[in-house]
């Protein structure tokens, strides 16, 4: 999986934190469509979405985590304001399915490392 850009990375970040819990609700993936659009307003990722689902599905959690975390330092320069809109992103993505599960609180600290 490729994530040269920052968008790949974002995208893989918030459909990692969707399926964290064991599944992608329908309404998690609608919120990071949405959270996407506003960070990339520029491109289209309704394709690029299902793509990266099916992607993440055939490496699984434990090395799609490994390519987060070897990937992160790489956009450390990413200005504060775009950190912290892909962080406010990961809420509402965890939110957008009605409930938070555990897996979803332990992993939050983890992910904002990455992003900070």
């Amino acid at each position: 999986m490729n994530v040269e850009r920052l968008e790949d990375f974002t995208l893989l970040l918030f459909i990692y934190m969707a399926c964290v819990d064991g599944s992608l609700h329908p309404n998690e993936r609608e919120a990071i469509l949405e959270k996407m659009n506003e960070l990339f307003p520029d491109q289209s990722f309704q394709e690029a979405i299902h793509t990266c689902e099916q992607q993440y599905n055939a490496m699984g959690f434990q090395r799609a985590e490994i390519l987060l975390a070897e990937n992160a330092p790489r956009f450390s320069d990413i200005p504060a304001e775009q950190k912290n809109k892909i962080y406010a992103g990961l809420f509402d993505i965890i939110n957008s399915d009605g409930k938070v599960s555990e897996q979803e609180t332990k992993n939050l600290p983890i992910l904002k490392g990455w992003i900070f």
